[in-house]
């Protein structure tokens, strides 16, 4: 069953259940200036650059490295799951990630999980 916009806002209801599916330019778009301290958000095309992977991806003897961060990874990954250097590469990621924080105004996806909320029956009774 397909729901429009009108029908959305018109007759607000419970619709089913939805999937929303939003790749790494999404989080770009949600923070344009970065996030809360102004850290921005990678791509997989520029996420090597940001986090400054590039003499790690030299060690690891990497050709090209300036390529899809995911493709490289993937590489490396099907190479051998225990390559010390990908658990430096992890530790970067995670660290990088980790770092940011949210600003104070809702973002996009805030938005985004408000609109899809709807309460189910009876949870007006349990709040």
């Amino acid at each position: 069953m397909q729901i429009t916009k009108v029908q959305l806002l018109e007759k607000p209801g419970n619709w089913g259940r939805h999937v929303v599916i939003l790749g790494a330019g999404a989080s770009v778009q949600a923070f344009p200036k970065g996030d809360a301290n102004g850290k921005g958000l990678p791509t997989m095309d520029n996420l090597i650059a940001m986090l400054g992977l590039e003499p790690v991806l030299r060690r690891a003897r990497v050709k090209n490295g300036r390529r899809n961060f995911e493709k490289i990874y993937s590489e490396l990954y099907e190479t051998d799951t225990g390559l010390p250097i990908l658990k430096e590469i992890e530790d970067i990621v995670y660290g990088y990630f980790g770092s940011l924080e949210l600003p104070e105004i809702p973002t996009i996806y805030d938005h985004l999980l408000i609109s899809l909320w709807t309460a189910p029956p009876g949870l007006d009774k349990i709040c």
